[in-house]
């Protein structure tokens, strides 16, 4: 089987050393990728707390916030304990999302020129001291776990706060705040999706435009 191509292997003045080196940018990114995060918080909260961020009528007019949250109905109380839950679970999923990228931009780098299947990724990979490798692979498994977890948590709390709000919506407002939260959320949870349903050695990075694959280890990471 061919080798991954090795960047030390790649001499000076090459015209392809550039752009293979390139991914070092992606390492640079780390404020826009903060900001990503703060952003995508904020959707998870109001895709979360649907019941509380969606308006809704309480006689004839649209109803208050305190006016919304009411202990004795088992319903409203149900339903804010699956947001709760959903929310928590979503947390997790950025706690280990985060602590994955970090740990792979640590070891491993983009290299487009590198074979990314999930065989040469590993064999890539044995330059690396079997601990790290153990680490990496362990935070990307739970990471896949909570990742099923959040998606499944996502379309249960979904429907449940779909049947609270539109038993008594205000108007159209309502509609349209409902499915612009879910919409955010839904394209998070395909993005998940596509990071976790993959094998065990492909690690696709979240936080770019377009899907990159960290498939090569770092030089700095190498044992020497």
């Amino acid at each position: 089987m061919r080798q991954p191509i090795i960047l030390d292997s790649i001499p000076e003045g090459d015209e392809n050393r550039e752009s293979i080196l390139s991914n070092k940018l992606f390492k640079k990114r780390r404020p826009a990728q903060v900001a990503t995060i703060l952003v995508e918080l904020h959707r998870v909260v109001a895709g979360s707390f649907l019941i509380l961020c969606v308006p809704q009528k309480c006689g004839d007019t649209a109803c208050e916030f305190f006016e919304r949250v009411t202990f004795q109905d088992i319903v409203f109380v149900t339903n804010l304990g699956c947001s709760s839950f959903t929310m928590l679970v979503f947390i997790l999923l950025y706690i280990f999302e985060i602590k994955r990228e970090i740990l792979l931009l640590q070891h491993l780098e983009y290299d487009k020129y590198a074979y990314m299947d999930n065989i040469s990724v590993r064999t890539a990979m044995n330059v690396l001291y079997p601990k790290q490798v153990a680490n990496i692979l362990f935070i990307n498994e739970r990471y896949k776990h909570v990742g099923y977890v959040s998606m499944c948590a996502f379309i249960f709390n979904t429907l449940f706060s779909a049947y609270t709000i539109f038993t008594d919506y205000l108007d159209a407002t309502s509609i349209v705040t409902f499915f612009t939260a879910v919409i955010f959320i839904a394209l998070k949870m395909n993005n998940v999706y596509n990071l976790v349903h993959t094998e065990q050695h492909v690690f696709l990075s979240p936080y770019l435009k377009e899907y990159r694959q960290y498939n090569v280890v770092d030089r700095e990471a190498r044992i020497e």
